[in-house]
């Protein structure tokens, strides 16, 4: 039973990695996980950040993206599933290495989580080409990895700045926790303190639950809970998905407690358990997508990280490159605006904080002049 599940991890994983990857992405609802370029890691401009400065010739990188989507669609489909996973996987991972400031821990659990479910069997069962009967399924490999992965996340956030709800307080007053759960859990320090520690706590835990039999069941229902939050309150890229698609491997009617009598669920209940993870993150990703702000060059949509040309009152956000001026250094909210024709929405200082991690805009003020305007960071650009 665990290798049919094992297709199903492979076959949504594969699906994530194909869209994620591609301009397929364009289509999911946050602004961040779109790719600008025909395939994510695509050579442009004629630089790049290469980690260690091994720097690979554009053709070589062009030729690395084709055969990652080339690898994602016969891994998803079931076809060659370890050579197709593991080439892809690879791939990826080249890819990724020629932009070390594009470094995304989504994106490199999303290709390890490729190479697992590849070498792991995920093609024995719902595939299009089922792997040879000697290519035996074995979810452990996975299963570690999942685990690992929320043992470590939860001792990188073993820390005062974490532990004491500031990061989190922090993070909402910059309106990046939004939507009405973050209202609710982050709306005083004491709130964000407690919400710190909850997340550690959960995330401490997950790991043996999902380990172990016996509390396996309750451990993926704390998962898909807490990632569920993730998507209402944060929309972290396509993360929840990633480990949602991880996460079936721990299902199926042999991995699941039983009683001695009979079991807990219904085969068809533990076959629709997957379905339910994602319909779940569905709801929550498409209940807080904020609205989307003015768009600018290219189509992309303006956040943070813009550069705004000012044509009276009216900003046009340029997303798609050119020189981005410094914004001016007497940019201090409520102040005149300068005479400049454009400037930079990266930096503002907020008198009251001295935080330079808010974003400015030039509004009409109360007497009706133009002065500067300190705002949160999902409104850049906007009126």
């Amino acid at each position: 039973m665990s290798a049919r599940f094992l297709g199903y991890s492979r076959a949504a994983l594969g699906l994530m990695l194909l869209v994620r990857t591609t301009p397929l992405s364009r289509l999911l609802p946050w602004p961040v996980s779109h790719v600008a370029t025909p395939l994510l890691g695509w050579p442009e401009h004629g630089f790049r950040a290469a980690w260690g400065g091994l720097a690979l010739p554009d053709a070589v990188v062009i030729a690395l993206c084709v055969l990652r989507t080339g690898g994602a669609v016969l891994f998803t489909l079931g076809v060659w599933t370890r050579a197709a996973g593991t080439v892809a996987a690879v791939a990826a991972l080249v890819v990724l290495s020629q932009d070390a400031f594009g470094f995304k821990f989504t994106l490199y659990t999303l290709f390890v989580g490729t190479l697992l479910l590849a070498v792991s069997g995920g093609g024995c069962r719902f595939a299009l080409r089922p792997s040879p009967p000697g290519i035996g399924p074995s979810p452990w490999l996975v299963r570690a990895f999942v685990a690992s992965v929320y043992a470590w996340s939860a001792i990188a956030k073993l820390r005062g700045t974490w532990l004491s709800g500031e990061t989190l307080r922090t993070l909402y007053q910059a309106h990046y926790l939004t939507g009405e759960l973050a209202d609710v859990l982050f709306a005083t320090l004491a709130r964000c303190h407690a919400a710190a520690w909850g997340v550690v706590i959960a995330e401490l835990l997950l790991g043996p639950m999902l380990l172990l039999r016996r509390t396996r069941l309750v451990g993926l229902v704390l998962a898909v809970g807490m990632h569920a939050a993730y998507e209402w309150t944060a929309q972290p890229d396509v993360f929840g998905w990633v480990m949602a698609a991880l996460l079936i491997s721990f299902t199926g009617s042999s991995d699941l407690p039983t009683r001695r009598r009979g079991r807990y669920a219904p085969p068809i209940v533990k076959f629709l358990a997957p379905i339910a993870v994602l319909v779940v993150l569905a709801a929550c990703s498409s209940s807080s997508s904020a609205p989307s702000g003015p768009t600018g060059t290219g189509g992309h949509s303006c956040s943070q990280y813009t550069l705004c040309t000012k044509s009276g009152n009216t900003f046009t956000c340029d997303c798609g490159g050119g020189s981005m001026p410094a914004c001016p250094a007497s940019a201090n909210e409520g102040q005149s605006c300068s005479a400049a024709s454009s400037t930079s929405c990266m930096t503002c200082t907020n008198p009251g904080t001295m935080s330079a991690t808010l974003i400015c805009q030039c509004k009409a003020d109360a007497d009706g002049g133009l002065a500067w305007s300190c705002i949160g960071g999902e409104q850049a650009c906007s009126e």
